[in-house]
């Protein structure tokens, strides 16, 4: 198992077909050697969440932040 922080590209909904709902804006954790998974990261579906944008996040300094 290869677990990575993964949220959708801006203005996209992608399923998560194991969790039976949509991917959270804010991120989740997949395996990336799901195949499923593996081509959506691939397609740039899902995009790969850096700590460096963790961190950005957890200080209000995201999107739309002034």
């Amino acid at each position: 198992m290869d677990i990575v922080k993964v949220k959708p590209r801006d203005g996209l909904s992608v399923v998560m077909p194991d969790r039976g709902r949509l991917a959270k804006a804010s991120g989740e954790n997949v395996d990336r050697e799901n195949p499923y998974y593996a081509k959506a990261i691939e397609d740039r579906d899902l995009i790969l969440v850096s700590a460096e944008d963790e961190a950005i996040e957890a200080a209000g300094g995201g999107e739309g932040s002034n």
